[in-house]
């Protein structure tokens, strides 16, 4: 009777502290969006040149910096950076990496042609063209290391392309000539842009079989009442990263669900441009303040935080742009550190709720207590 007493009053006194802590962070307050600790991601060099830094599940960090007057690529791990070398045209850019480790990106072949490649292991594979092209790219990749990107054909159109292994698909357009794959999902499922017969551009998602109540294929995703639009990012949810040009000539980013899109907003400022999709819903990218500066933001459940507000104060560092986010919530993008532009990396920093449950075990405790009575 003893031992059942201890275990009740163990999961009464653990359950009111629970309760306090969670009021210090309910929705609303400062406590809805959770700190940050940041770091600098070094490159040897004075130009890193991280607009196109992305970020893995596994924690791995790409980007550039430059080598003999060519921007290279790089992967960052825990605190090692690695070459990725190129093609043998002296330049690299990295776009996206994915757990294994696995990068894709473009690289010179030449002085005036690139190719998209997958780098693994030290390795890197030249992706090739379609018949006819000179130049390729890839712009995402999934942790099955399928790259979406695109490539010039014959006709020097721009075309959406998948790469499996070495063996390139032209996945189509909307009707006119030309299209980009911007982002691919676990699944296969890939989104960009593409022209319509009409010669305008407008948002697509192909899949591989059917999803999201539409067909396999390329589908069209309209332009919402705007000009055009395009998408540029899919998680494995299906949700979209995109936006439009409205009938006044302006930039509207949204995120599309089963059909149906939601505008992100912005800052106070006039744009906002969104970068990557975790697979939680979390969206990140940079967006214009009231003030005309440029901060780098974090979108969650219909609310678009500025991430300058949830970093220790006195840090030294103006966040501009966030352009990966992984599962574990994890920013890398680019912004100022007493002036000069750096790479960062932001880490959660865990809640003291998280913190307490982790230090008492309290799901053994609630679970123990419920048995005994």
């Amino acid at each position: 009777m003893k031992g059942r007493n201890t275990a009740f009053r163990l999961t009464i006194v653990t359950l009111s502290t629970l309760s306090a802590l969670s009021i210090l962070a309910a929705p609303g307050t400062a406590g809805a969006v959770q700190q940050y600790a940041v770091r600098e991601l070094h490159a040897p060099c004075d130009y890193p040149h991280p607009r196109y830094s992305a970020i893995s599940n596994k924690g791995h960090v790409v980007g550039e910096w430059c080598v003999g007057g060519y921007s290279r690529g790089y992967i960052w791990e825990n605190g090692v950076t690695t070459d990725l070398d190129h093609l043998g045209g002296g330049a690299c850019f990295t776009k996206s990496v994915n757990s294994q480790g696995q990068v894709t990106g473009a690289s010179h072949i030449s002085f005036s042609a690139v190719h998209a490649y997958r780098w693994e292991g030290g390795v890197m594979i030249d992706l090739g063209v379609l018949d006819g092209g000179y130049s390729s790219s890839g712009l995402s990749i999934n942790e099955s290391g399928v790259v979406a990107g695109y490539s010039y054909d014959a006709n020097d159109h721009v075309r959406a392309c998948v790469w499996a292994g070495t063996k390139i698909m032209d996945i189509g357009t909307l009707g006119g000539n030309e299209a980009l794959a911007r982002g691919i999902n676990d699944f296969g499922e890939v989104v960009g842009n593409a022209d319509t017969s009409g010669g305008v551009e407008h948002a697509f998602l192909w899949l591989p079989e059917a999803a999201h109540g539409l067909p396999a294929g390329m589908n069209d995703l309209g332009a919402f009442g705007g000009e055009s639009s395009k998408a540029l990012g899919i998680n494995n949810q299906g949700q979209i990263i995109g936006g439009l040009v409205d009938t006044s000539g302006y930039w509207q980013p949204w995120i599309w669900e089963s059909g149906s899109i939601t505008y992100l907003g912005g800052l106070g400022g006039e744009y906002t441009t969104p970068e990557d999709i975790n697979n939680l819903g979390q969206v990140v990218g940079g967006s214009s303040t009231a003030s005309y500066d440029w901060h780098a933001f974090l979108w969650e459940d219909g609310s678009m935080y500025d991430l300058n507000d949830y970093i220790p104060s006195g840090s030294g560092w103006v966040l501009d742009h966030a352009s990966g986010i992984n599962d574990s919530g994890c920013i890398v993008g680019y912004g100022y550190l007493k002036g000069e532009e750096r790479c960062f990396l932001l880490t959660p920093i865990p809640e003291p709720l998280s913190i307490l449950l982790a230090f008492l075990g309290v799901p053994a405790l609630l679970f123990r207590g419920r048995r005994t009575r």
